[in-house]
């Protein structure tokens, strides 16, 4: 995958939500480590956005 390249992708089932793989590429590209980082998703003129939090606030683990 390189930057300006699309690809299309199905949704997979996860327990009772969906999701999408994601091409290491394109984690590499964007310089996101999945294993440390964490990303922001939201829906912008019937598009979802993922961007990858600069300095993620660390929330309480509730229990």
């Amino acid at each position: 995958m390189h930057k300006g390249e699309n690809v299309e992708k199905k949704f997979i089932k996860i327990g009772n939500s969906y999701g999408i793989i994601i091409p290491p590429t394109a984690l590499s590209l964007l310089n996101i480590n999945p294993d440390t980082d964490k990303v922001k998703i939201s829906i912008e003129n019937d598009k979802f956005v993922i961007m990858k939090l600069k300095n993620p606030k660390i929330q309480p683990l509730l229990i």
